[in-house]
């Protein structure tokens, strides 16, 4: 070979070894100079939105498509204000949804139909869709419930995008809130692992906190990507209005009466309390795999929320006194059976009375939010991240139950229907709904990292996490601290 060929064979050779250095570096580059970083909104129990994929309408909520939360819960919003916003005509493009949309709503609930909205949001008794298999959750869905029923957390998401959108994206995590809390968390995992998020900043509300806690169990990878975690309200360890609505589904018409007011809307409660409508709710109550795994867990129940030798379930006056008794106990109510087509419990082969799978695996669901460390020792999953609890407080809140002999199964007789008998108490520890340690995991306050417990809420449970001037500075405070900006 001349010398001239040997001279162009070494430029061309180093021209591509320089090259191909150079395309490593602009790819190493171009992966490490940006992370792909996420602050995504995981919402609570019935605030995800759902539509119908094959019609495209939204079906929860089916309220006029610009009525917003903060526009019907305010604190200043009056009954009758309230009830004529909901029935004043408003126009979606290329859809009118009027108070005549609304009446047709509440005639087919009254009627039974199979369009009846609470039939069309029911699962049966195996936890599968039971009229409607069409619902998803609202992501990228064109209406306001894509920011959660009621457009609840779109001031929050509209905030946090302006301030942190050119470094973070910003997600409201729609998800089927009827079915396993355990699927909705493998699908935050998927969502965060798909999108290539390696830095997450996690905001849940309600039981959006039981999906997160799942989702930071089920890794170590998952949590090395949390940079900070801020769950608003949160019922990691249940609450005992969940049981109330399964014991005593009528408690859901008392808690509607007290809130409408009777002597503002009478009528109202006494449709809803018709034979019809019953028995839809009964079948949306029992039936809902999410409700059943909110029931309180042992580790609530031997939490600080308890002092002085009391409990927080009593069987016939005798406390609760072991984890097995408690899944025993949850076992033996009237919603935890299958049933035949009449209505009696159904059987094996062998005879055996068959239960539900939702509380087959309850607890293993519960179970499933703790991590075991390598000293043996279990710790609740979001004590394993840098996590800021918000926890409302000093509102009446359910927190120990009094079950009576009357409404416990007896010599092969079943527990009856309703719990009609039993009795639910309440304290000031808590924000109407989610006792105070159930909403810090059962974790003692003391054993609360300094400046990470924010439970000078008096809002309730619902505002806080949907309202957003109530938990607006102490956010933006931890995302200032966490973020640097």
């Amino acid at each position: 070979m001349s010398k001239n060929r040997r001279f162009i064979f070494k430029l061309l050779a180093a021209a591509l070894v320089v090259g191909l250095s150079g395309a490593g570096v602009i790819l190493f580059t171009s992966c490490t100079a940006k992370e792909r970083k996420a602050i995504i909104f995981i919402p609570a129990l019935t605030a995800s939105g759902l539509y119908d994929t094959i019609t495209g309408k939204p079906v929860w909520d089916p309220l006029p498509y610009d009525l917003y939360y903060d526009e019907l819960m305010g604190e200043d919003v009056e009954m009758s204000n309230m009830l004529a916003r909901i029935l004043q005509t408003d126009k979606q493009p290329g859809e009118e949804r009027t108070g005549e949309n609304l009446l047709v709503l509440i005639g087919n609930i009254l009627s039974n139909s199979p369009n009846s909205l609470i039939r069309q949001i029911s699962l049966d008794q195996y936890g599968v869709a039971e009229n409607n298999p069409n619902l998803a959750p609202a992501n990228g869905y064109d209406n306001k419930i894509q920011y959660g029923v009621l457009g609840a957390y779109k001031k929050e998401y509209d905030e946090l995008k302006t301030i942190y959108g050119d470094e973070y994206d910003v997600h409201i995590f729609n998800y089927d809130w009827r079915m396993d809390n355990r699927v909705s968390s493998a699908l935050l995992e998927e969502f965060i692992n798909e999108n290539g998020y390696n830095e997450v900043i996690l905001i849940s509300h309600s039981m959006g906190g039981n999906v997160a806690a799942g989702y930071l169990a089920r890794s170590a990878e998952n949590r090395a990507k949390v940079k900070a975690y801020l769950p608003y309200a949160a019922s990691f360890l249940g609450s005992f209005d969940a049981l109330m609505y399964l014991d005593n589904p009528m408690a859901a018409f008392d808690y509607i009466s007290g809130f409408l007011g009777d002597s503002d809307v009478p009528f109202i409660t006494e449709l809803l309390t018709s034979p019809g409508v019953k028995s839809q709710v009964e079948n949306l109550l029992w039936n809902m795999t999410s409700l059943i795994q909110l029931l309180p867990t042992y580790e609530f129940l031997t939490s600080d929320q308890y002092a002085d030798g009391a409990a927080g379930l009593y069987l016939d006056g005798v406390p609760i006194a072991s984890k097995d008794a408690l899944y025993e106990f949850y076992s033996s109510r009237f919603w935890s059976y299958l049933r035949d087509a009449d209505g009696n419990i159904a059987t094996d082969a062998n005879g055996n009375s068959m239960q539900k799978d939702v509380v087959k695996t309850l607890r293993a669901f519960h179970d499933s939010l703790y991590v075991t460390l390598d000293d043996g020792s279990r710790v609740f999953a979001s004590t394993l991240v840098n996590t800021y609890y918000f926890v409302s407080n000093g509102s009446a809140t359910h927190d120990a139950y009094y079950v009576a002999a009357a409404d416990l199964p007896s010599q092969g007789v079943p527990a009856p229907r309703y719990a009609s008998n039993s009795n639910l108490t309440t304290s000031r520890s808590g924000d109407g709904i989610v006792p105070y340690f159930s909403a810090l995991a059962g974790q003692s306050v003391s054993k609360i990292a300094e400046n990470h417990l924010f439970d000078d809420y008096t809002a309730g449970h619902a505002d806080t996490g949907c309202l957003w001037s109530v938990m607006r500075d102490h956010t933006l405070e931890v995302l200032k601290e966490v973020t640097g900006y």
